[in-house]
């Protein structure tokens, strides 16, 4: 039986981060056979080209120049309501916290059971009284709460109050991927020994670690050349070229490459991959590493310790020389030990977060917790 379910996000062409967790999931739960929209609150030109790449019909339900990333949009609740009333969905998903806001604000006496989904562990929102109040008088609209980790529901309770959110059904999902977006490349004979990131230049993502790790790491190692690159924008890119100057000057070239499209060309170009993450969710860059066939070195905040077999991965603690001891190590492998630990963890990944097994766990769960439409479907 097909479940008519409308996944709420802010672009539907934002495909980092939880948000392209949602679109992800709203690929595999149409394939699996359920009646699946996007509804993107705020437009975007690209709109038709990632309708076509997912193959789910997409909604813009305000103009790419309305911006909707800030609480209190009339338009936007207005909007959600008349399509809800048009598309007449047996089940909504709605992306954390913003949409979410606007989500149950404007189906607060409707009768469609609302799934938010959680992605990451903190929120700048934490800090205003005024929204933990706001998101909190709006918690029991919530019919079920899906983190992407234990991490991200721990996150939650603390933000908003254990008493509230535990009154929520709950429980971890973590997310999808999807093999065919990320054909892998394992071979390693590259004649530089290339250590990547990749992400927002901010505190969360832990590059000033590497730098620092990196500052002592011997310019050449098995006879390769060393050098960092750096992929993304942020505001701590200042701060990180400072961090820069002195790997530099011991010989081992920095590059930071800017916000990009491609990471398809970055992550292949890579002897490994370091997410250092202080905070997450569930890390979707560290999984696209693993992806593509690149060696990655995982910070414990990541989300991968949640899955149930961890010991493919390879760990390091958030402190520069215990990071830099994995990165040597790493390194210090011959590129058929490193091919076959990318082998080791692409395996591991697929087997456990491939998209219809995710789907088929979250079709599972909602049984699990109790949502009605879920039951019906079951």
């Amino acid at each position: 039986m097909s479940l008519h379910t409308v996944f709420f996000v802010s672009q539907a062409t934002f495909e980092l981060g939880p948000q392209g967790r949602i679109l992800r999931l709203a690929k595999g739960w149409q394939a699996r056979g359920h009646a699946t929209a996007i509804a993107a609150l705020q437009g975007d030109r690209e709109l038709g080209v990632r309708e076509r790449e997912l193959g789910v019909p997409i909604h813009a339900l305000t103009t790419h120049d309305k911006r909707i990333l800030r609480a209190g949009r009339l338009d936007a609740m207005l909007a959600i309501r008349r399509f809800v009333a048009d598309e007449k969905p047996k089940l909504v998903f709605a992306l954390e916290t913003l949409v979410d806001w606007h989500v149950k604000l404007a189906l607060w006496r409707s009768r469609e059971p609302i799934v938010t989904l959680l992605g990451i562990d903190r929120w700048k929102w934490e800090r205003k009284l005024y929204r933990r109040v706001g998101f909190r008088s709006l918690a029991p609209r919530t019919n079920a709460l899906i983190g992407n980790s234990q991490r991200c529901l721990d996150g939650y309770a603390r933000a908003l109050g254990a008493k509230t959110v535990e009154r929520v059904p709950q429980a971890v999902v973590p997310n999808p991927v999807d093999p065919d977006e990320w054909p892998p490349r394992f071979e390693r004979d590259d004649p530089e020994l290339v250590i990547g990131a990749i992400g927002r230049l901010a505190e969360q993502k832990g590059f000033d670690l590497l730098l620092r790790a990196v500052a002592t790491l011997p310019s050449a190692i098995g006879g390769k050349r060393v050098r960092i690159r750096i992929q993304g924008s942020g505001p701590d890119e200042a701060a990180l070229r400072e961090l820069a100057a002195p790997v530099e000057r011991a010989g081992i070239p920095v590059e930071f490459l800017g916000h990009a499209s491609d990471v398809h060309g970055f992550y292949r170009s890579l002897a490994c991959l370091v997410v250092p993450s202080r905070w997450s969710g569930f890390e979707n860059t560290a999984l696209e590493g693993c992806l593509t066939g690149t060696p990655t070195i995982v910070s414990r905040a990541t989300g991968f310790e949640d899955l149930r077999d961890p010991s493919a991965f390879t760990f390091t603690e958030l402190e520069p020389q215990a990071l830099r001891k994995t990165i040597l190590e790493v390194l210090s492998r011959s590129d058929a030990e490193r091919e076959a630990l990318a082998r080791r963890q692409r395996d591991a990944v697929i087997a456990e977060l491939a998209l219809d097994t995710i789907c088929d766990r979250l079709e599972r769960t909602l049984v699990e917790l109790g949502v009605d439409a879920a039951r019906a479907v079951d």
